[in-house]
């Protein structure tokens, strides 16, 4: 039997990846010096009040022990393997405890650790399809040559509505943060091809002209109606709905997924952020 093993980045809860057949470890969102388990202690709407007045807020991955933990009992039936499919290495650190996780469990040739080089709505679809063919008893060579066409075909993007957001998690120098905030500006931040840095794509004053943005980006990429759009947002349904509006009035018949950000993403998007990603089914 193949387990698929994945993170909260993938927008699932551990209850709701049980419930579908699957190991999911949360993510923590760690405030001032008290840590939060995503989705279990903390999630995008108790976010904002936990956080009022906390001096630092970061985020961690699930710890060495809890995985090697989690692989040893998974391990347990001696014709059992994993598949962890990871958030993007350099985005986060889980890739690389993973890596160190299955070196120091009990039998580091079953477990196949995965980096699905992104996040949120395309990380949850390479979930579903490798449990999909789990299921059908495809192996693991088979799964991650489907994951790799999918990862080909996929890009992210975030409108961060507030800037200091972005200032202290560190992807935007403090002097361009105070600029930005000045002219009310949004910036677009953008996922690079190999899915470990966030770059500055440009600005907007309105939701429409982001939106405009995030479209244009995303058919720089290949972007057509046959992809299915993401919109996670960070407690902000109306723009949520306006993004869900825009993309179906211009690509009739599109699937669009609306979903609310988890509390370790609104950390580096800020509260009110919204992600437009996409990327298209196999």
């Amino acid at each position: 039997m193949i387990h698929i093993v994945t993170d909260s980045s993938s927008l699932y809860s551990a209850k709701e990846a049980e419930n579908e057949g699957f190991t999911c470890l949360p993510l923590h969102v760690v405030v001032d010096s008290h840590s939060y388990r995503d989705f279990e202690d903390i999630d995008a709407e108790t976010f904002t009040e936990i956080t009022k007045g906390a001096k630092k807020i970061s985020t961690s991955q699930p710890s060495i022990g809890e995985k090697i933990a989690v692989y040893n009992e998974l391990l347990a039936d001696s014709e059992d393997v994993i598949l962890d499919i990871s958030m993007a290495d350099g985005l986060s650190g889980t890739y690389q405890s993973a890596l160190m996780a299955k070196d120091n469990c009990d039998d580091p040739s079953r477990v196949t650790v995965y980096n699905s080089q992104t996040l949120c709505g395309p990380h949850q679809m390479m979930v579903q399809k490798a449990l999909k063919m789990a299921n059908e008893k495809k192996s693991i060579p088979e799964i991650i040559e489907k994951l790799e066409e999918m990862k080909e075909k996929e890009a992210s993007s975030v409108c961060v509505t507030e800037i200091k957001a972005l200032v202290q998690s560190g992807r935007l120098p403090d002097a361009a943060g105070k600029i930005g905030s000045l002219l009310k500006l949004m910036p677009l931040a953008v996922k690079n091809e190999t899915g470990d840095k966030l770059s500055v794509y440009g600005t907007a004053r309105t939701m429409k002209k982001m939106f405009e943005m995030q479209d244009k980006f995303l058919r720089e990429k290949g972007f057509d109606e046959s992809w299915t759009v993401f919109v996670t947002h960070g407690n902000n349904p109306t723009a949520a709905r306006k993004a869900k509006d825009y993309f179906e009035s211009r690509y009739p018949g599109i699937s669009v997924v609306v979903q609310n950000l988890n509390a370790m993403f609104m950390v580096h998007g800020g509260p009110g952020c919204v992600a437009i990603q996409a990327m298209k089914p196999f």
